[in-house]
Order: structure tokens, then C-alpha cells, then sequence
């Protein structure tokens, strides 16, 4: 049972985090900024300036740590 609920929950919050990052996405494109701006701003409240030489890697930093806020623990939801 409570396997069935850390699911529910972490499915939950992976969707909550990709409609996040979409509407992001999308209201900074309708700017004129581009995604890997979008991606760069926010990875560097995580890393610093260094979000903005990082490449790729900051990117994908940014969007796992963008569903790790959104999505709990599992081990804390039992």
C-alpha cells in the first residue's frame, strides 16, 4: 500500500515538474528568450554564473533539479 502511494505521489510529481517546465518554456519563448537561456537562468540559482559556461551538463542539472523540488522523497512519503 504504501509502495502504491510513493508512485502515485513521485508520478504526480513528475508531471507537475514537466507542466512547470513547459509553461516556462513557453511564456519565455512567446519573449523572445530562448529555451537554453530559460534552462541557463534557472540552473544558476542552483550552480552560480557557472550555469551560463556549463553547457549540456548545467541543462540537464537544471531540469533534474527542477523535478527534485517538485517531487518528494519517496523514502519521506512512508
Amino acid at each position: 500500500m504504501a509502495t502504491k502511494i510513493a508512485l502515485r505521489v513521485l508520478a504526480i510529481g513528475l508531471f507537475a515538474g514537466t507542466l512547470d517546465i513547459a509553461d516556462s518554456l513557453i511564456f519565455n519563448i512567446l519573449r523572445g528568450i530562448t529555451p537554453v537561456m530559460v534552462l541557463q537562468y534557472i540552473a544558476s540559482g542552483l550552480i552560480g554564473a557557472a550555469s551560463f559556461r556549463g553547457g549540456l551538463a548545467s541543462k540537464r542539472r537544471e531540469g533534474r533539479s527542477r523535478i527534485s523540488a517538485i517531487c518528494p522523497k519517496p523514502s519521506s512519503i512512508v
